[in-house]
């Protein structure tokens, strides 16, 4: 709390301005555990993130993507864009910003409205050699300050097959509610199956869920209702939608169009199958699922060795089960202890050998109320 209060000091904003009106120090008590300064450091092979508690009062700013004055976020040429602002601190009433591709750091008071550079660091750029290594090694050793892990090395299997150039974070989106969803029919890979109005709307609760999050590329499956939901999500960003035909949905033969009541009482043995042990459904000399596994282990080499750290991917329940279970090293048995609703939103966290850890699954807070997700 010291280093804000005596950041703000030293940019001139007076104490009555930014600290809470009522309340001594003693009796500030910082009960909320969700707010942290993130360090950086880096050397020339790789970037290191380190996160400082420094304070813990609660923060609430809608929206955080937002332009702030040219003066503060400029970037040569960019002058004038607007840039994604990141939250990454608060105390005693002053937040600090960051923007996204700058340097730059900003203190920004919400009561005056104030906004001051924070002063570039005299430190060298690159950190000394095992100084990020011995940092980061303290703060995992330190599992008291969240309870939560901060390394996940050789948790799961690497997805990628080779080293990654950065960190990533993917995130998972089921498709809206379909017609066939709404008929109870067997859809598969048909592209008969479109979004209905209420699955539009469920993409667009999507949309203002993740609206504050930046993501450098959005990949989806072709198949009209995922590709409708992409459009629908994606509408306001830059970059083009990327479809792979890797997030396909399965393809279930002469399942798909059936209402499943018909299915189960014209096919009974292999309706059975797919319900109950889907992993040994076969049908047309193929299993299904198991070949589900495989193209979903193409979908995330695709998706990870593509250029960015945060990607939004838009597909359908059974090759995002696929998806999911293939991160954390469940076989096709494990097929139905995964469930996506329509809307719902998964993340993932990737290291640089492109092994995952799961952050959320299958959130849907977003369906019942106008909740926006930080991450």
């Amino acid at each position: 709390m010291g280093f804000f209060r005596r950041l703000g000091d030293l940019l001139g904003f007076s104490k009555g301005d930014h600290e809470p009106k009522g309340e001594d120090d003693e009796n500030n008590n910082n009960n909320n555990s969700n707010t942290h300064l993130l360090l950086k450091t880096s050397n020339k092979t790789m970037d290191d993130y380190v996160v400082s508690t420094i304070s813990y009062e609660g923060l609430q700013i809608y929206p955080l993507t937002q332009p702030l004055p040219p003066q503060y976020f400029r970037n040569g040429e960019n002058f004038g864009e607007k840039f994604s602002i990141s939250v990454v601190g608060s105390c005693n009433g002053l937040v600090c910003l960051h923007a996204y591709r700058t340097l730059k750091v900003v203190i920004w008071n919400p009561t005056t409205r104030e906004t001051k550079v924070v002063p570039e660091s005299n430190l060298p750029m690159f950190a000394p050699a095992g100084y990020c290594t011995r940092i980061q090694e303290k703060f995992q050793n330190d599992g008291s300050m969240t309870g939560g892990a901060y390394d996940f090395e050789r948790a799961t299997t690497s997805l990628s097959n080779q080293s990654l150039s950065s960190s990533k974070k993917v995130t998972l989106v089921r498709h809206g509610l379909s017609s066939w969803n709404e008929e109870s029919k067997v859809q598969g890979s048909s592209n008969l199956s479109i979004l209905t109005e209420t699955g539009v709307r469920q993409a667009e609760r999507c949309r203002k869920a993740l609206t504050n999050i930046y993501f450098d590329q959005c990949f989806s499956s072709p198949i009209s209702r995922a590709k409708s939901t992409a459009e629908v999500i994606w509408q306001g960003r830059e970059e083009p939608l990327v479809f792979l035909d890797s997030l396909k949905e399965a393809h279930l033969f002469f399942l798909e169009g059936m209402k499943n009541v018909d299915a189960k009482e014209r096919y009974p043995k292999e309706y059975t199958t797919w319900r109950e042990d889907p992993a040994n459904f076969y049908v047309n000399g193929v299993y299904p699922i198991r070949k589900l596994w495989a193209t979903a282990r193409e979908a995330w080499r695709e998706i990870l060795l593509s250029p960015g750290e945060n990607f939004l991917v838009i597909t359908h329940k059974s090759i995002l089960r696929a998806l999911i279970c293939t991160a954390v090293g469940l076989p096709p048995e494990r097929f139905r202890a995964i469930d996506m609703n329509n809307g719902g939103i998964s993340v993932f966290n990737f290291n640089k050998r492109g092994e995952a850890m799961l952050q959320s699954l299958n959130m849907t807070a977003h369906m019942y109320s106008d909740h926006f997700y930080i991450y």
